[in-house]
């Protein structure tokens, strides 16, 4: 693994730069022209940058192969994959909803091979079962171009076991099989010849929402918009911390302007429960 979240926000932090239009100036490279001007594309950009380092880089796709196995598609999970890494889902929205949209992806604690959303290109792209997902999301201000806040933070920090999501989807499955016509797929399903003629097919999907994680931390956050420029935290459980290098682990310890914090969450699976989290913030003042 070449890289992980750890080198991503020491780059993060030497980029400094938080406007895309800056950063990503429309012309600069003729592979981004027409998708930069979308400011969700380009936060995937930019998360893509943090891990490779490749801000500046003119050929992005070639840097981008030597660090992730998967570069991802706009319709299945995950956006992209670190090699032998972790696999990363990347989410933008104005402000600081109470809510992420998830659309028809379940929420995820890991990503499983299995998965029946995934593409077939994804699950061969290295010899994989099982990843840890980081939800990259990313809080811009007031519609603009500007990045004020990401969150890096794991899926089995706050959301629950992925079996908990897969039988409740087949629950409405089996409830929507009993209608006639019924034709089983990846969504819930779909009802075909609902019209005397045959022609006509409904097609049942779910548009899944999970609460925006800065709310669920916010007392751990103590953030205030006002005080910073820009803000970059990540959660993560405190097993998954100590499985980074030393090296690695030691740069961010050591770095004054980085604040690490080892804290107590609620573990998603066990109401009653608490575990060992790290929490990792940079605030450009």
């Amino acid at each position: 693994m070449k890289t992980n979240i750890l080198k991503a926000i020491l780059n993060i932090k030497k980029n400094s730069e938080f406007n895309f239009n800056k950063l990503y100036p429309p012309k600069s490279d003729i592979n981004l022209e027409n998708e930069i001007q979308n400011v969700g594309k380009g936060l995937e950009y930019f998360i893509k940058d943090s891990f490779a380092d490749s801000y500046s880089i003119i050929n992005k796709e070639d840097e981008y192969e030597k660090y992730f196995s998967y570069l991802g598609n706009s319709n299945n999970p995950p956006d992209f994959m670190i090699a032998n890494g972790d696999a990363v889902e990347v989410k933008k929205v104005n402000g600081f909803p109470k809510e992420i949209q998830l659309n028809s992806s379940t929420p995820k604690s890991n990503l499983y091979s299995n998965d029946s959303l995934i593409t077939e290109t994804c699950k061969n792209c290295e010899k994989w079962d099982k990843k840890d997902l980081i939800y990259s999301i990313g809080s811009f201000e007031n519609r603009t171009s500007c990045l004020k806040f990401l969150f890096l933070v794991y899926g089995d920090c706050y959301i629950a076991d992925n079996t908990l999501y897969s039988n409740f989807k087949k629950l409405l499955q089996d409830t929507i099989s009993v209608i006639p016509n019924t034709q089983k797929t990846n969504e819930l399903g779909r009802i075909n010849q609902i019209d005397n003629l045959g022609i006509s097919k409904l097609r049942i999907r779910g548009m899944w929402i999970i609460s925006n994680p800065f709310h669920i931390f916010k007392d751990q956050l103590n953030y205030n918009k006002n005080n910073q420029e820009f803000t970059v935290v990540s959660l993560m459980k405190k097993e998954k911390f100590l499985s980074f290098p030393q090296e690695d682990r030691e740069s961010i310890l050591n770095d004054e302007d980085i604040i690490t914090s080892f804290i107590k969450i609620k573990d998603p699976n066990e109401v009653d429960s608490m575990m060992d989290a790290v929490l990792i913030r940079w605030d450009k003042l």
